[in-house]
């Protein structure tokens, strides 16, 4: 398969990238930050803005992609409310566009578990994919647009669109900051880190499993898919419990653990049978093996 990634060169991308080519496919990595000539990687790289449409659908055409996995978006505050917007509501319109006109086979798009409730909102013990969505940032109810524009895009021309909702995803990886990364990433270079809440439970999703989970979407065939929208998750611990096996690994980590006030994020213990049974998705990374990335990757830098 000859695959198109947005944000191909970024966190979750790259590595997509890597796993797809391993496996025999053909990635094309489309990013706005990609030099003309290939930024020095062996597979395609394509220099583009997901906004544009006509650049997505040249891109698709000059590659004869089969299939694309939209990652780009912007996190955080690195550029005003409008520019993000620009991103993250109007990079799922080009990118359904240019499939569209391209006769592309498929498109994947990142959501995230930002669509839902916080987790205080749910009775159940694990959230499955059809429980209430309560987005509550303009970055998630971008991330439900684009779900439903998919939605619309798939019933109007018949196009395979699916969407995975990960939870944070966890790695080194230079400019991504996630929550709690620091639980790794400190230890890892020798540093002291204090975090809170002890007690605070959430999804520990490694970028190995996030990456597998997108390119099994991106792979399968589409009467394999039996719905439209798949959570994706990692090992469910507490924060206190991750900072044991961090010091289990390193020692000498000088980690404190403080109560701190209850920590009620959107849900985090998602049901992920839907994924399983799907996409043959399985938690591959577990904490102990995040923590060991982080710090054979802080090793290999010093």
């Amino acid at each position: 398969m000859r695959v198109l990634v947005t944000g191909g060169i970024g966190f979750v991308g790259s590595e997509l990238c890597r796993r797809l080519q391993t496996e025999g496919n053909e990635p094309v990595a489309f990013d706005t930050e990609a030099e003309e000539r290939g930024d020095r990687r062996d597979h395609a790289v394509v220099h583009g803005d997901v906004t544009d449409t006509a650049s997505l659908e040249r891109a698709v055409r000059e590659h004869e992609v089969d299939r694309i996995v939209h990652l780009a978006a912007v996190l955080g505050s690195d550029r005003p409310p409008g520019g993000r917007a620009a991103v993250n509501a109007g990079g799922p319109r080009s990118v359904l566009e240019a499939a569209r006109k391209a006769g592309v086979e498929r498109v994947v798009l990142a959501s995230s578990e930002t669509v839902y409730a916080p987790d205080s909102a749910y009775e159940a013990e694990e959230v499955p994919e059809n429980s209430l969505l309560r987005p509550e940032s303009a970055y998630a109810a971008a991330k439900l647009f684009a779900e439903r524009l998919g939605r619309e895009y798939a019933a109007e021309y018949g196009l395979s669109v699916v969407a995975l909702r990960p939870t944070g995803i966890f790695g080194p990886a230079a400019g991504h900051g996630v929550e709690f990364a620091e639980l790794f990433e400190k230890p890892a270079r020798k540093e002291p880190v204090s975090v809170s809440p002890a007690d605070g439970a959430i999804s520990w999703l490694s970028v190995g499993d996030a990456a597998s989970a997108f390119g099994a979407a991106a792979l399968a065939d589409r009467g394999e898919l039996t719905q439209s929208v798949y959570n994706v998750r990692g090992e469910f611990r507490t924060v206190s419990e991750v900072a044991a096996v961090v010091r289990d690994l390193i020692p000498d980590a000088e980690i404190a653990v403080e109560r701190g006030p209850p920590l009620d994020w959107s849900a985090q213990h998602l049901d992920v049978s839907a994924a399983r049974a799907d996409l043959d998705y399985e938690i591959g990374d577990g904490v102990r093996e995040i923590a060991r990335t982080y710090a054979e990757v802080a090793e290999s830098n010093s």
